[in-house]
């Protein structure tokens, strides 16, 4: 024992459903380059009364075989230059080597054990038929008391160089036994609406200031850019804007389990879709997403489609598109002047009264009103008397107002600003003329002339 180069301590571990085992050894390598192994000690275990898993019992067969490496270390004088502690359980092995946080109770605080007393890099894998501690596993005769056979001796390979020793498994196989259930409490979080619904009693004033939001917010975005900011009255692109967003916050309050389903539908192929329950109240109307998320309603027949498919009609020359817009009522799009003064007698007295010309710039046809007056007022009682027998129309042309009222700029600041912002909304649109482009205003001219 003075003449040794290197003492090495071996220590094997091994399990049964019956017991687990662990076995040490000492393996000298002299000046010479020969080696020998001779039994230190060993220490077997039965298996408790509760039935434990096979890797559970290599588990503690593994640590087992740390506390039996303490107490050779705390028993021995002598100078142990290296460390092995073989087993013949890969699942044991993948345990020390990963995050012992991620498993079970039971095995994250055995593996802690092992490795406060041991490091993972210690630890080999060795094949079961040169395990020498599997003998103390199995019942029966038990190991053989020959001095000269494996048990007091050692395995074969602890004789030959580390070339010729078992060839190590690597990568591991991944383990998922054991593993800490992860629970996660999952709430599904309904968006709240941004604008308080219940605070407006009249639509008009819901969308008006929900369209001055979305005009903040942009103003925002454009003032971080260096850009200029949208100000003055409303127009018809940021109401409908605004009306899409009230649409679709309703929505999502009310379908917010549709939605969910027909916007995931919406970017997988039609196989692989999965669509609405037949539960769904909006089953039947078949609804799809479009860009503005914004459910619509669609119909999956190919015959309804044909039916329901409206032809194109080719646009004109130079015509303007409210001159050429087919399949819509009449005073859909209208054009409005004035003409007079008319001198008309009442009672005895001679008084002038003006008519407000509406005509339907796609059939021509021609709508009259008288007005008491050309102020402003006045002008917008006229266009109410017109709604409310024609209906709401989707864009109004007229010129500036010069041929209202001899030319007066009053009039036709007053005209551009108050008339466009108490008319515009999501349905109606105010459109001028150029000032110098009288022929644009040609289609209610010539029906002027006609009236009179």
């Amino acid at each position: 024992m003075q003449c040794y180069r290197q003492l090495q301590l071996h220590v094997f571990v091994d399990a049964s459903e019956a017991a687990y085992a662990a076995v040490a050894y000492f393996r000298i390598v002299d000046t010479n380059g020969t080696s020998k192994c001779a039994l230190v000690t060993a220490k077997t275990k039965v298996a408790p009364l509760k039935h434990l898993s096979i890797p559970r019992m290599e588990l503690q067969a593994a640590v087992l075989g740390p506390r039996l490496m303490r107490f050779i270390l705390e028993s021995h004088t002598v100078t142990i230059t290296e460390r092995y502690m073989w087993s013949d359980s890969t699942t044991v092995l993948a345990w020390l080597r990963a995050d012992p946080r991620k498993y079970k109770q039971y095995v994250a605080c055995r593996i802690g054990e092992i490795l406060e007393q041991t490091d993972v890099n210690e630890w080999w894998w060795v094949p079961s038929k040169n395990n020498p501690a599997d003998y103390a596993t199995k019942w029966g005769s038990g190991p053989s008391v020959d001095v000269k056979g494996a048990w007091f001796q050692g395995p074969s390979f602890l004789y030959l160089p580390m070339e010729g020793w078992p060839k190590q498994k690597v990568p591991l196989p991944m383990v998922e036994e054991e593993f800490r259930p992860c629970k996660v409490h999952v709430e599904a979080a309904v968006p709240t609406a941004v604008i308080d619904c219940e605070r407006f009693s009249k639509w008009e004033r819901l969308l008006r200031a929900t369209a001055y939001v979305h005009r903040y917010v942009g103003n925002l975005k454009r003032s971080i850019y260096g850009e200029a900011k949208n100000t003055g009255f409303l127009n018809q692109e940021e109401l409908q804007q605004a009306e899409v967003t009230l649409i679709a916050m309703a929505q999502r309050q009310e379908f917010s389990d549709e939605l969910a389903v027909l916007s995931r539908d919406r970017d997988r192929p039609r196989t692989d879709r999965v669509g609405l329950s037949k539960a769904s109240s909006l089953y039947q109307l078949t609804p799809f997403v479009d860009e503005t998320v914004v459910r619509k309603i669609g119909s999956g027949c190919n015959m309804c489609k044909q039916l329901r498919t409206t032809p194109h009609v080719p646009r004109m020359a130079s015509l303007p598109p409210a001159r050429l817009a087919s399949f819509t009522r009449p005073f859909t799009y209208v054009g409005l002047d004035f003409f007079g003064p008319l001198v008309v007698k009442v009672g005895r007295s001679n008084v002038k009264r003006w008519v407000a010309l509406f005509t339907c710039l796609t059939i021509r046809a021609v709508h009259c009103e008288v007005v008491y007056s050309l102020s402003t007022d006045a002008c917008l009682k006229s266009i109410r008397r017109f709604v409310c027998r024609r209906g709401a129309p989707a864009e109004i042309h007229s010129d500036n107002g010069t041929n209202f009222c001899g030319a007066e700029r009053v009039l036709v600041r007053q005209i551009q600003h108050r008339l466009a912002a108490t008319v515009t909304s999501t349905t109606t649109k105010w459109l001028f003329i150029p000032p110098t482009a009288s022929h644009m205003g040609g289609a209610w001219e010539r029906m002027v002339r006609s009236v009179k």
